[in-house]
């Protein structure tokens, strides 16, 4: 199996009342792109050197935030707060067509 050439990444936090209305609709989205699109869910407060690297190089300031991040010298693409399904598809589509 090669390597993802994209990705989308989802900070959350556990006592957000944001991303736990959002949980829901990330899951269901997930498992649709099962296989299609990997995805990766971070906690903001972990205090991994490696998960505050990416939180910092995405420039994540709130929860939750979705990025789809592309290999090579490619600007991640990213909005923080609750994304509606189309929004959320989109950004799954997105990922899926770098493939």
């Amino acid at each position: 199996m090669r390597p993802a050439n994209a990705v989308v990444i989802v900070f959350v936090m556990e006592n957000c009342p944001a991303c736990a209305e959002f949980k829901p609709l990330l899951e269901k989205l997930a498992e649709k792109y099962k296989g299609q699109v990997p995805m990766l869910v971070y906690d903001a407060n972990d205090e991994r050197r490696e998960v505050q690297a990416l939180a910092d190089r995405l420039g994540v300031h709130a929860t939750p935030a979705t990025y789809v991040m592309r290999r090579g010298p490619v600007t991640p693409i990213g909005v923080e707060g609750v994304l509606g399904e189309p929004e959320l598809e989109y950004m799954f589509n997105l990922a899926r067509h770098y493939a």
